[in-house]
C-alpha cells in the first residue's frame, strides 16, 4: 500500500548481515514540519547517551542518520540496536500506509528485546542458555515494500515450527508475512563431563591462572562439524571481545597465548591418559 498523509515515510535502511547487530540506521522521511521533526530527533538522542546522530533537510524532506553500539548478532544484549532505535523514534508520528504498522513493529514491539518477550519466545534451557533474537537488516520503501530478517539463536528444548508459530501469530498485519530465508542448525550441545571438554578446560585455566565453567554460545562455530566438537580459546578475561563490532581486532600478544594453550591441549588430547592438574580456584 502507498502511503497518503502529511506524514510519509520515503525509505528505511539498516544493517547488511543477519548475524551483526547494526549499529547505523537511515531513514528519509517528509512531514509538516522539517525543523520541528529535526529538534525532535535532537532530543530523543539526548536521552539516551550511548547514541548519537545526524540530521539532514532539504526541501520537503529530512534524513535521519541514527549511530547505536554495533555487537555479534549472536549477542544483541551487548549493543545497541540503531534500526530499532530509529524506529522507535518515528513510531511516535501518524505515518500513513504500511509504514505505520512497520515502524511499531520494529520500534515498539522488537525494540529493546533481545530475548523476544513481547513476541512470546521468551525461552531458557538450563544447559543451553537463553534463546536470542537480533534485529539485524531492515529495509522499507515507499511503495510499500519493506523486509526485516531476524537472527535467532534457540537453545535445546524449542523448536523451529514452535518459533515460527509463535512469531507468526505476533505479527501486527496480515499483509506481514514470515518467510524462512534459512532454518539454520539445530543446537549442538557436548556435556560438561566429557573428556574432551574437562580437558580444555584444564588447559585453558592453568595456562591463564583463570578458570569458569564450560558455558554454552549463542556464537555458531565449525566445532558442530564434529560430534563431539567444541569452541575453546582465543579470549581472554582481560581483552574486551570485539568480535562484529567497528574496528574488530585483537592484540598480538593473544596469538602467541593462544598458541601455547593450543599447543598443550593437543599434548594431552593425544596422551591417552592425560596427566591431572588441579584447577585454579573459580573466580566469580
Amino acid at each position: 500500500m502507498i502511503q497518503r498523509g502529511a506524514f510519509e515515510l520515503q525509505r528505511f535502511i539498516s544493517g547488511d548481515r543477519a548475524n551483526v547487530l547494526p549499529g547505523e540506521a537511515r531513514a528519509r522521511v517528509r512531514v509538516p514540519d522539517q525543523t520541528t521533526l529535526a529538534d525532535a530527533f535532537e532530543n530523543y538522542l539526548q536521552q539516551y547517551p550511548f547514541l548519537h546522530g545526524t540530521t539532514r533537510i532539504r526541501k520537503q524532506t529530512v534524513t535521519l542518520v541514527l549511530y547505536g553500539v554495533q555487537v555479534h548478532g549472536a549477542y544483541p544484549q551487548d549493543g545497541e540496536n540503531a534500526a530499532t532505535y530509529l524506529a522507535n523514534f518515528l513510531s511516535q508520528y501518524p505515518f500513513g500506509g504500511d509504514a505505520a504498522p512497520f515502524l511499531h513493529f520494529v520500534g515498539q514491539t522488537l525494540h529493546d528485546d533481545p530475548y523476544a518477550t513481547q513476541v512470546g519466545l521468551r525461552y531458557t534451557d538450563e544447559l543451553t542458555g537463553d534463546l536470542t533474537l537480533n534485529i539485524g537488516i531492515v529495509r522499507y520503501s515507499n511503495h510499500g515494500q519493506g523486509s526485516i530478517v531476524l537472527n535467532i539463536r534457540y537453545p535445546t528444548g524449542i523448536t523451529v515450527p514452535e518459533i515460527f508459530a509463535t512469531l507468526t501469530a505476533h505479527l501486527p498485519t496480515d499483509k506481514m508475512t514470515l518467510e524462512p530465508e534459512s532454518v539454520g542448525m539445530a543446537p549442538h550441545y557436548v556435556p560438561e563431563d566429557d573428556e574432551l571438554v574437562s580437558t580444555l578446560s584444564l588447559v585453558y585455566a592453568g595456562q591463564t591462572g583463570f578458570y569458569r565453567r564450560p558455558r554454552a554460545s549463542n556464537g555458531g562455530s565449525y566445532a558442530r562439524l564434529l560430534k563431539r566438537g567444541v569452541a575453546f580459546g582465543g579470549q581472554f578475561p582481560d581483552v574486551p571481545v570485539s568480535s562484529h563490532q567497528a574496528n574488530e581486532s585483537t592484540p598480538v600478544a593473544n596469538l602467541t597465548r593462544s598458541m601455547a594453550i593450543f599447543a598443550e591441549a593437543l599434548t594431552l588430547l593425544g596422551n591417552p591418559k592425560p596427566a591431572k592438574k588441579r584447577l585454579p580456584k573459580q573466580q566469580r
